[in-house]
C-alpha cells in the first residue's frame, strides 16, 4: 500500500475523532435529553443524524459517480 495513502488515512482519522469528540450543541442536546427522559430517548437522539445523512451521502456519491462518467465519455477522465 502507498505510504501517502497511509499518511492521508492517518490524518483524517485523527482530525474525524477530534471532530467527533469535541463537545457541540448536539453532545448537549444527546446530554440533556438522556437526562431528563432516559438513555433510550438519548439513544434515538444521537442516532438521528446518522439517519438522515445516509441519503445525503448517497446522493453525493451518486452525483460524483455520474460526473465521472461524463468526464470519461469526453475522453478526459481516467480509462480504469
Amino acid at each position: 500500500m502507498d505510504l501517502q495513502v497511509i499518511d492521508y488515512f492517518g490524518k483524517g482519522t485523527l482530525l474525524g475523532l477530534a471532530a467527533g469528540f469535541s463537545p457541540g450543541p448536539l453532545t448537549v442536546l444527546v446530554i440533556g435529553e438522556t437526562l431528563r427522559h432516559g438513555l433510550r430517548s438519548g439513544l434515538q437522539v444521537a442516532i438521528a443524524p446518522i439517519l438522515t445523512d445516509i441519503p445525503i451521502i448517497l446522493l453525493i456519491v451518486y452525483a460524483v459517480m455520474l460526473f465521472q462518467a461524463g468526464l470519461t465519455s469526453m475522453g478526459l477522465g481516467s480509462q480504469t
